[in-house]
């Protein structure tokens, strides 16, 4: 793993920011503390950057801890990147008219991302399923399964119907 830095122009054209790239597997994680910058990024490098934010906690914790210390880590490291996020966002299903049902979402990046994490059993369907039904009652276009209950973290990609 190499860490190379990256110069990127934000969109307004007016300021470059600096960036640094990680670089894992071949695969380019940017990096920022640039919240800012985090909503100018395309979906695909928010999803990088919360990938790379779950290997750093993985990478340091390991295995054997309950969900709620992996999610604390996570925070943590989001703070450190400045990744903005929101922690437990409750999100209501509503089923003409009256409410069917709230849902508490563990993590939402930069209003576009919902985050899920595991760490006892594999990612299943039914774990799928589950993010689909957040991605379809808060309208946001992907989740992120994180699994830390590996030896090498597991991740799934979930995208709204």
């Amino acid at each position: 793993m190499a860490i190379a830095p990256k110069r990127t122009r934000q969109k307004s054209g007016t300021r470059i920011a600096s960036m640094h790239v990680l670089r894992k597997g071949g695969m380019e994680v940017p990096q920022t503390r640039d919240a800012d910058l985090c909503s100018e990024m395309t979906l695909k490098e928010l999803q990088n950057l919360v990938v790379a934010s779950a290997l750093e906690v993985h990478k340091n914790m390991g295995l054997g801890f309950e969900e709620e210390a992996y999610s604390k880590a996570l925070a943590v490291e989001f703070d450190l990147r400045g990744v903005p996020y929101e922690s437990q966002r409750e999100v209501t299903l509503n089923y003409k008219g009256s409410v069917a049902g709230t849902y508490k979402l563990q993590f939402v990046v930069d209003n576009r991302i919902v985050v899920v994490l595991k760490a006892d059993s594999e990612i299943g369907e039914m774990d799928e399923a589950k993010v689909r039904t957040y991605l379809k009652v808060s309208k946001l276009p992907v989740g992120i399964i994180l699994d830390f209950g590996r030896s090498d973290l597991e991740i799934h990609s979930v995208h709204r119907k």
